[in-house]
């Protein structure tokens, strides 16, 4: 897959352990590639669902395509109003297909390479 697949899946178990606020929801994770723009997006915790968002207004035309193209076959697909689309994906506590869904984000519709640097922030 990618180099920091072990990170990635570390940081997704971590999300599912943390706490959900039941006035202001679950904590989120936004895992960006160093010295980019480029991130993806999940939100969860404890008793949550893992759900990850990629919102259309953050992709070129070019990641749009190939977004289209790539995630349906690991369960991320388009979701929302037509105003505020996003691709979107339920996988909840299963973090190993949420882990493969960040690879294909960065791979193959971002198009960074396997030895890409991440970066973790999270609540």
């Amino acid at each position: 897959m990618y180099e920091q697949s072990g990170a990635v899946r570390r940081e997704l178990r971590a999300l599912l352990e943390r706490p959900v606020d039941p006035i202001e929801g679950g904590p989120f994770l936004i895992i960006t590639v160093r010295g980019t723009d480029k991130f993806v997006q999940f939100a969860g915790g404890a008793g949550e669902d893992l759900l990850l968002d990629l919102p259309r207004a953050t992709l070129t035309d070019a990641e749009f395509e190939r977004a289209g193209r790539f995630l349906p076959a690991v369960g991320v697909s388009m979701a929302g109003e037509s105003d505020m689309p996003s691709f979107s994906a339920n996988f909840g506590s299963d973090v190993d297909a949420a882990a493969e869904a960040v690879g294909v984000v960065l791979m193959r519709v971002y198009e960074f390479d396997a030895a890409a640097g991440l970066e973790f922030e999270g609540m």
